[in-house]
């Protein structure tokens, strides 16, 4: 008799670490209860999660493993724990006011509104802090605005800020200025800004960034596409850990420049992704 191996995955991959493996008697090729056994436990750095639409985040875990520090899907139903899907528990993030379980990206999944009067998903945390790298990095997130009226509503709406303090962060925005989101990447007092322009959609897009001091450069994406060839001269980091007052998503501070729409899958990397990296992070 013959048969074949099929895995089946656990949810959480990295904080499992394991996944049993079921055997399927091949003979008529029909699942034979009988014959499932959890023969075999094997360590699994990246498991696929068995809910529908989970290819999305396969690519995100898979992609620059190694240096990929947190993963936020945001597709949480109800609760305030935002999940780290990278698996290191000490980084889960918390909702405050969200409306969870909206309409997400397309992937299978849903996602957050946030009211952009009083709600946050805080993210800070020592373990974030001290993973953190402020000379080599990436962000990539999917985001969508509540309503058209916010792309020219003049107000300036956080959509991820890691600040540690005024002369190095990086932040994520809708500008006060219509029709923009922008990127100011700031290491030892050096500001570079990077801009997507008219933008109009009420539409899901993908919006990426990337900074190396090595490379000495800061690279933008929408929808997978770089924006412009990028800014270089960047200054040294010079700062320790975050800010935990200032480290969080949809907005800067608690109560200040408060995001109205949604968002999805945010990651971080300690490492500026390639541009092939992020044309693919660009497609669901």
């Amino acid at each position: 008799m013959s048969c074949r191996i099929l895995p089946v995955f656990l949810k959480k991959p990295a904080e499992k670490g394991i996944f049993f493996l079921k055997k399927k008697a091949a003979e008529n090729d029909e699942m034979n209860e009988s014959k499932l056994i959890p023969s075999m436990i094997v360590p699994a750095l990246y498991a696929k999660a068995a809910e529908e639409g989970s290819e999305y985040a396969d690519k995100i875990l898979a992609m620059e493993a190694a240096n990929l520090i947190a993963y936020w899907p945001l597709w949480e139903a109800a609760g305030v724990n935002a999940d780290n899907y990278e698996g290191t528990a000490a980084r889960d993030g918390t909702y405050v006011g969200a409306t969870l379980g909206q309409t997400g990206i397309g992937d299978g999944h849903t996602a957050p509104l946030f009211d952009g009067v009083n709600d946050t998903c805080e993210i800070f945390t020592d373990s974030l802090s001290a993973a953190f790298n402020g000379e080599e990095g990436s962000i990539s997130m999917w985001m969508r605005v509540a309503n058209v009226g916010v792309w020219t509503d003049g107000i300036q709406r956080a959509l991820t800020r890691l600040f540690c303090n005024a002369g190095n962060y990086a932040y994520l925005a809708k500008w006060s200025l219509n029709n923009e989101v922008r990127f100011e990447y700031k290491s030892g007092g050096v500001g570079k800004y990077i801009k997507i322009l008219g933008i109009e959609t009420t539409d899901w897009f993908h919006i990426g960034y990337t900074w190396t001091k090595n490379g000495d450069l800061v690279k933008g994406y929408y929808n997978g596409s770089p924006i412009e060839e990028g800014q270089s001269g960047l200054g040294a980091w010079a700062c320790g850990g975050l800010d935990g007052t200032r480290t969080r998503l949809a907005a800067d501070f608690i109560d200040t420049n408060l995001f109205s729409g949604y968002l999805a899958h945010v990651a971080i990397w300690t490492k500026a992704l390639s541009d092939a990296d992020m044309a693919s992070l660009g497609t669901v």
